[in-house]
């Protein structure tokens, strides 16, 4: 709801040139940046899960691994190491245990998949800027996409999962 409001008021804003000519509104297609903003929005979400302190303080500990959830980093750490088992295994599981999902984690940061997932985000949130320039630009999603992007901020360190 809160992007498509976003959205919404994106030619509204006194900012964008469109602004003066609402007849342009009409020939504007939005859908390249709603995919990507749709896309970012999902990976941000499954990449927070298993990084993000304020996350995991705000819900369980790596809720999407208790959910037996593939998500974007577990897809990734799945397709570099097809013959490894253990995340599949883990996965399945529905573990509520907190040493195993750890151990999930420290797979995941094994094979990368953080640091990929990161990188795509970021290309994501580059893609999604360039996006709304060249419908005109808006100061208030160039915002809202920059304060998406601090999820890459809160994670620790040496990207040692959280609890």
């Amino acid at each position: 709801f809160f992007f498509f409001f976003f959205l919404s008021r994106f030619t509204n804003c006194p900012s964008s040139p469109v602004h003066a000519h609402p007849v342009y509104v009409l020939f504007r297609d939005f859908s390249e940046l709603a995919n990507t903003l749709g896309l970012y929005f999902q990976i941000r979400d499954d990449y927070a899960n298993l990084q993000s302190a304020e996350y995991a303080a705000n819900k369980s500990f790596c809720e999407d691994i208790t959910e037996g959830k593939f998500s974007f980093p577990i897809i990734h750490s799945i397709r570099t190491t097809p013959h490894d088992h253990q995340v599949i295994s883990i996965l399945r599981q529905h573990t509520e245990d907190v040493s195993l999902k750890q151990h999930l984690c420290r797979c995941l940061m094994a094979t990368d998949s953080f640091a990929y997932t990161k990188q795509v985000m970021q290309d994501l949130s580059t893609k999604a800027l360039a996006e709304v320039q060249r419908l005109g630009g808006n100061v208030i999603l160039e915002k809202l996409i920059a304060k998406l992007g601090e999820v890459h901020d809160e994670t620790l360190q040496e990207e040692q999962p959280t609890q």
